[in-house]
């Protein structure tokens, strides 16, 4: 269930701190993907090269790749995290093609190798574009490149007749069986897009601006430089004492927060986040700490303000507004240890004064005094 849900209705996101957002909201969301997916396929070579200019073969292609285009685009999300740019490098995408299985008597690694080079080579003039990295554009492209190879071309028992049937194949049996994908919408859908978080971000706005608004501060935000990159992302993490997430896991945090980019190869808005997605960057990053703890199911308001204090030490402020509620959990533990040691201490039992052990899980009961 969508947290907040209780108050859902009250929400209004034109009306909140993620206002920005709303381009991704029902009515425009569609909108959005189009313009994004028109221009991957303007810079790419799907209809020249791959469908040698056929126009209905290239129709059905395209009707092929909207249709999975988000899912695509979080699988490239989650792969381009490692670097500072939002890309994938030959070693990464080698590394890839091994763990979703796609290598066979069709496909080859040698043969991978060359259609990754022959994705690389751009028919645009725009220098963002680097040698031995694919962007999203050519991340679609090459997908469209080894579904013809494994699917369309290759070992007659596995042969299908179009490409598009070629596309689907490959997508659901190595793709999405076999790899993790990003979920930003999703994320925020789920966890932010409620008024306790909105609340609560608001309202402590003025000091989290400090984040980079702060002169010594790890982020350098001035008149010149309006956005927070991924490395300095990156290392204000680290400074908060959170080693346990590893640099790709903060870049695919980072790239997950920003609103779908249309155009990312002239210009360099896809490394240049803004301070309004910072805020959503940060839920994202407090999510990913909790992740593997006792409190991974708890509320997103109450776990960001758990940790608020820790995002604003490094630039030596805290928060003004909070709303004061303790983890479930930590209340559960607290109770638990109280039963413990009456029973010790061979007192009366607490389930006369409204505490049931029924109540209480397994995990509980491993707590020692």
């Amino acid at each position: 269930m969508k947290e907040g849900e209780e108050d859902e209705e009250l929400f209004l996101i034109d009306h909140s701190v993620f206002d920005r957002y709303e381009v991704e909201q029902p009515g425009y969301r569609t909108k959005l993907m189009d313009k994004c997916f028109e221009t991957d396929l303007s810079y790419g070579k799907v209809y020249t090269k791959v469908c040698k200019g056929e126009d209905s073969l290239f129709k059905g292609v395209r009707a092929k790749l909207r249709e999975h285009y988000e899912d695509i685009v979080n699988v490239f999300i989650f792969l381009a995290c490692r670097d500072d740019r939002a890309c994938i490098g030959l070693n990464e995408f080698t590394s890839w093609i091994s763990a979703i299985s796609a290598c066979d008597k069709a496909l080859d690694m040698a043969l991978v190798d060359r259609t990754f080079i022959s994705t690389n080579i751009h028919d645009h003039s725009f220098f963002l574009n680097a040698d031995r990295t694919l962007y999203r554009y050519e991340f679609l492209e090459i997908i469209v490149r080894l579904a013809k190879i494994k699917y369309n071309e290759g070992e007659k028992e596995r042969r299908v007749k179009t490409l598009p049937e070629a596309i689907e194949l490959f997508l659901a049996k190595q793709i999405y069986p076999n790899c993790r994908a990003a979920s930003g919408l999703n994320f925020r859908q789920q966890h932010l897009y409620n008024t306790r978080v909105n609340e609560l971000l608001k309202k402590n706005e003025p000091v989290i601006k400090r984040i980079w608004t702060t002169r010594d501060s790890i982020i350098h935000y001035h008149p010149k430089k309006r956005f927070i990159t991924i490395t300095e992302c990156r290392s204000y993490v680290k400074a908060m004492g959170l080693s346990r997430l590893s640099d790709s896991m903060i870049g695919m945090c980072y790239y997950e927060s920003m609103v779908m980019i249309p155009d990312n190869i002239k210009n360099m808005r896809q490394e240049e986040m803004s301070t309004y997605e910072f805020l959503v960057f940060m839920c994202r990053i407090t999510f990913e700490h909790y992740k593997a703890s006792h409190y991974h199911t708890e509320k997103m308001y109450i776990k960001l303000e758990k940790m608020l204090p820790n995002w604003l030490a490094p630039v030596y402020a805290i928060p003004e507004f909070g709303f004061n509620n303790e983890f479930d959990y930590d209340l559960k533990m607290a109770r638990k240890k109280r039963k413990q040691i009456r029973r010790a201490a061979n007192l009366s039992s607490e389930e006369e004064e409204g505490f049931d052990d029924m109540d209480d899980s397994d995990e509980e009961e491993e707590v020692e005094v």
